[in-house]
């Protein structure tokens, strides 16, 4: 909770969907005041945000945006005093990497070829560390059988990411200065190809925000 609000009584919480009246997960403040007419008050709450959607037209068409704000008597909504009917509007979502591509050098897709491959992003914002010595990370996973090289970053200095470390067909590289700048950036890194093509042949890149690379490495 932030400046001004009223005092809690120290639980808080998150309640899942199928144990709210709204049947949405909601973030849960029990306070011990209460809030007066025309009392202006703020808190802020950390949340993760959902995946990128393989259709973001379908997915806008099935999830609304609104934020629901709600005071009750009870944890679970049932009994409300006051809310905003789910009428606050929500803020757009950006992906963290914009348009990608992943491109071999050439003649690089020779099974099992130590090669390199390029990657480029076009974030559409910046993603910042909200620590003053914070880091950002980028993991990279490709498809199985394909082997990041111990010290992938092929081309040095890059002016994005200060470092690769490769953990088998993960990569996570180390974003200089933990900011990820919004704008056009590429990297060039060291892989072995598989022996064979994947029967999924796709990659996956994640943001990893205020982590440590061994974290980033193996977390879910």
């Amino acid at each position: 909770p932030g400046d001004g609000f009223p005092l809690v009584s120290g639980t808080v919480y998150v309640a899942d969907a199928a144990n709210t009246a709204s049947g949405l997960s909601a973030y849960v403040i029990q306070i011990l005041t209460r809030i007066s007419p025309d009392q202006v008050i703020k808190f802020g709450v950390r949340v993760n945000t959902p995946r990128t959607p393989d259709d973001i037209a379908l997915w806008e068409t099935d999830h609304a945006s609104n934020w629901l704000l709600m005071a009750a008597l009870d944890a679970d909504g049932s009994n409300p005093t006051a809310s905003n009917d789910n009428i606050f509007p929500g803020f757009p979502l950006k992906a963290s990497f914009g348009s990608v591509s992943i491109t071999p050098e050439a003649n690089g897709v020779t099974p099992r070829k130590q090669v390199t491959v390029t990657i480029a992003i076009s974030p559409k914002t910046t993603l910042q560390s909200l620590l003053q010595d914070g880091t950002v990370h980028v993991r990279v996973t490709a498809p199985l059988g394909f082997d990041f090289d111990l010290g992938c970053l092929a081309v040095t200095p890059n002016p994005t990411f200060e470092s690769c470390s490769g953990f088998g067909r993960v990569a996570v590289l180390e974003v200089t200065g933990g900011s990820l700048r919004s704008g056009s950036s590429s990297i060039v890194l060291g892989i072995t190809n598989a022996g064979l093509t994947p029967a999924v042949n796709t990659w996956l890149l994640e943001s990893f925000v205020d982590m440590a690379i061994d974290s980033v490495a193996v977390a879910s």
